[in-house]
């Protein structure tokens, strides 16, 4: 009888890890379907959205629903004021909001997607950095307002813990304006800014346009004039700060990768510690120039590539690609243009230089630049910009590309 119990009980368990084998290779399956169907209906679009204005987009992000949530300025003749934008998948308008304040100057330079659906904004408001909480409907939250500094403005903000932010920018110090880094919080709704870093009054202006958290504290890029080599413009500026927003002794470098006017618009860490940075340089009798960086933790330059032509080329900002090894910048373009306008640039490059794929954007007359990009389901990217018009109006445009940097 026992013997009889023991082989019933056998083979029960064999069918019975034959079932729960078989409803895992189906439900895999059908994960793998779902992934199939949503690569084959992966929508692209080139769209421009306009109401007779001057929009300036600066950043776009991906929302929790899996959307896009655009931010920038639009300007009304005598002001500007701050829009948030959201689209679908299709680049179908989902709501457009911008509350406009009459003799009154309100940017968005950056915006990040809180874990309520909403978004975290900053800028510059009149002349003081600016920092607001909106909804998930791109409504702004009464009393979330915060501002930092007179004369002051706020270029740039990534995340740096689960409700940590570290932000970066500008302020008078006391008469020139100067890079500063700072953090905040966002445990509520309204933003509290922890500390912040502003360096001894130096003699010329400066900006940091990018800034991330790193294995040991952040890192600033963007450009200053305050290089020793003086005379020959801004050149682009690198330094490293500890946790406590203090600076690490020699990591500050300033880099003259052309004649003036250097400026870096982009960092990111390296899976190997070091970073890459990129952003625009000037060549003699060449114009400007997109440069991409690779720069150990001390500052100093590893390698440096250049794309473009002998007009005017820019590097905006850079994302890591899908591909492990692989960086995406997107930017502008007169060089590859047909008629010497500036068109969208997006090129997917190698960590070595190698162009993997490179693309334009633009219409024949048209100024087209790219500000910002993120990468999208599938293997492919979204990016923002603007699209000026004869006019003199501009409107908001989004493109979003393949894997390979089309538009089908």
């Amino acid at each position: 009888m026992n013997k009889y119990m023991d082989a019933l009980f056998s083979a029960m368990k064999k069918i019975t890890y034959f079932i729960i084998g078989c409803s895992l290779l189906f439900n895999s399956a059908c994960r793998l379907d779902k992934l199939d169907v949503d690569c084959l209906e992966h929508v692209t679009f080139n769209k421009t959205y306009s109401n007779a204005h001057y929009f300036t987009p600066h950043d776009i992000k991906e929302t929790t629903d899996g959307r896009y949530i655009i931010c920038g300025s639009i300007n009304y003749d005598t002001d500007e004021d701050i829009f948030l934008m959201k689209v679908d998948k299709e680049g179908e308008v989902l709501f457009f909001e911008s509350e406009r304040k009459t003799s009154t100057s309100e940017v968005c330079s950056s915006i990040i997607v809180t874990k309520d659906r909403g978004f975290l904004v900053c800028g510059k408001a009149e002349s003081k950095a600016y920092f607001a909480k909106y909804n998930f409907e791109g409504k702004l939250l009464d009393d979330t307002r915060v501002e930092l500094f007179d004369a002051s403005e706020c270029s740039c903000m990534n995340k740096s813990g689960e409700y940590e932010y570290v932000f970066g920018g500008r302020a008078v110090n006391p008469q020139v304006s100067n890079s500063y880094v700072g953090t905040l919080s966002l445990q509520g709704q309204k933003p509290t800014i922890i500390t912040h870093y502003l360096p001894n009054p130096r003699d010329n202006g400066e900006n940091v346009l990018s800034v991330i958290p790193s294995k040991e504290g952040y890192v600033a890029v963007g450009h200053s004039y305050n290089s020793p080599q003086t005379g020959i413009g801004t050149a682009v500026h690198f330094y490293r700060l500890d946790n406590n927003l203090q600076r690490v002794p020699n990591t500050e470098k300033f880099y003259h990768f052309g004649t003036q006017q250097d400026i870096a618009s982009t960092v990111l860490e390296k899976p190997d510690g070091n970073y890459i940075v990129t952003g625009k340089l000037h060549a003699p009798e060449e114009g400007n120039n997109i440069f991409v960086a690779n720069v150990n933790p001390n500052g100093e330059v590893l390698q440096r590539y250049e794309y473009g032509g002998n007009r005017n080329d820019q590097g905006e900002h850079m994302i890591y690609a899908h591909e492990a090894g692989e960086y995406v910048v997107a930017g502008f373009s007169s060089s590859l243009s047909s008629d010497g306008s500036d068109d969208m640039y997006v090129a997917k490059i190698k960590e070595n230089g190698t162009i993997v794929w490179e693309r334009t954007f633009g219409q024949t007359g048209i100024d087209e630049r790219a500000h910002a990009i993120i990468p999208t389901e599938c293997g492919g990217y979204v990016l923002t910009g603007f699209a000026h018009k004869n006019d003199g109006t501009r409107d908001v445009q989004i493109i979003k590309i393949n894997a390979n940097g089309n538009v089908e």
